[in-house]
């Protein structure tokens, strides 16, 4: 944490999504052939939702990778570091940064995002969102099993934006039908944190990326404490969404 701070952020949780990011990059180019339309985890002048934003250490890493031609798209129901809001919104080379306060799965917040995301299609030639990310955990009930299966929801939840309301139905084709894709373009990267709670409570959700990704993974950066049940879910290579 001393370090995250003397570096400006407001979490050490910036230092996991770097790890994770370098992580995931070598994952893809192991897995992927020449053929491949994968194209990494956060790539510079995409769009990118950052859910459970707050206090912003993984929206100040973000802005960094996307530059100025990004679009970056942070929600939480509580407000970012007003100091990292300020450094992402003073960098000259910053994306374009929108902060929604909110919770994601109301129509309202929905709506706000969507708004955001075909207004900046229709000023420039960036079309849907490329990525998804999430480190969104439930407020602590003291029980470690609870606490897990509640951020089991918020991840699955956050699944349905990325891919679609019936991203979780095993009869449903990605991208048979546009009205059930999700936000994600067609190759598209999802990452969420979740609490390892049992094979049986991780199933849903596990299958759901196999099923709507060409590639899924779970991953430990090495700046999350060796102690803690704490985990990262990444998917790339959505099958549904639009053809970019």
């Amino acid at each position: 944490m001393k370090l995250a701070r003397a570096q400006g952020s407001p979490s050490r949780a910036i230092f996991k999504l770097e790890q994770i990011d370098d992580m995931a990059s070598n994952y893809i180019k192991r897995k992927q052939d020449k053929q491949s339309s994968i194209k990494g985890i956060i790539r510079p002048g995409t769009t990118v939702l950052d859910l459970g934003a707050a206090p912003g250490g993984w929206s100040k890493y973000v802005a960094k990778r996307l530059q100025a031609n990004g679009v970056l798209i942070a929600v939480d129901l509580l407000a970012l570091d007003g100091g990292t809001v300020t450094s992402i919104e003073s960098d000259h080379y910053a994306p374009s940064f929108h902060v929604i306060q909110g919770d994601f799965t109301t129509d309202r917040v929905k709506e706000e995002i969507i708004d955001l995301i075909v207004n900046h299609e229709n000023q420039s030639n960036q079309r849907g969102v490329e990525c998804v990310i999430s480190d969104m955990a439930a407020n602590f009930t003291g029980d470690q099993l609870t606490d897990a299966l509640r951020t089991m929801n918020l991840c699955e939840d956050a699944l349905m934006l990325a891919a679609g309301p019936s991203c979780f139905d095993e009869r449903y084709i990605a991208g048979s039908a546009e009205a059930e894709d999700g936000l994600l373009n067609r190759g598209g990267t999802f990452l969420t944190k979740f609490f390892a709670c049992g094979t049986q409570n991780e199933k849903d959700l596990m299958d759901a990326t196999k099923r709507h990704f060409e590639l899924s993974t779970v991953l430990k950066p090495n700046a999350s404490r060796k102690e803690s049940a704490e985990l990262y879910l990444f998917a790339t290579g959505y099958k549904g969404g639009k053809q970019i």
